[in-house]
């Protein structure tokens, strides 16, 4: 519990700034667009499990009319859950292009110290090692025969 707690600390510690930025009300507005979404998207589940249950029923009691008002449910449910996981991969990468805006932004008129700038490249360089012979090697050693 106390992992999920300090996790959730970092994550507000991170995401706070951007949310009391100039840009807070779209940010806002599309955050909260996305988790209603997401809600909408649970419920369409749970609607699919109660769907499950009339639909095997219907099958069961081979009703006809019952069978075909099921499979026109479903057809509304599944367009209705696209249509929603369309948009909200939408608003999520809107905000997130928003969000890389902003730092960019932020970061370019604070600027970076040069020891942090120096420090964060050689750190993402990989260590330079040799794994086989220099082709110089290879070729005096064959021609020294």
């Amino acid at each position: 519990m106390s992992r999920l707690l300090s996790t959730l600390a970092l994550i507000w510690r991170l995401a706070r700034p951007y949310f009391v930025s100039e840009d807070r009300w779209a940010g806002r507005i599309l955050l909260g667009a996305i988790i209603a979404i997401e809600l909408s998207t649970v419920a369409i589940n749970v609607m699919l499990n109660q769907w499950n249950n009339r639909f095997y029923n219907a099958l069961q009691e081979r009703n006809w009319d019952n069978f075909v008002w099921e499979l026109l449910f479903f057809c509304a449910l599944a367009a209705a859950f696209i249509v929603l996981a369309v948009y909200q991969l939408y608003l999520n990468q809107w905000l997130q292009i928003r969000w890389r805006r902003w730092l960019r932004r932020s970061i370019s008129t604070v600027g970076l110290p040069t020891p942090i700038t120096t420090a964060c490249i050689f750190s993402a360089m990989p260590p330079t090692t040799r794994t086989s012979a220099s082709p110089r090697t290879s070729t005096s050693s064959s021609s020294a025969r």
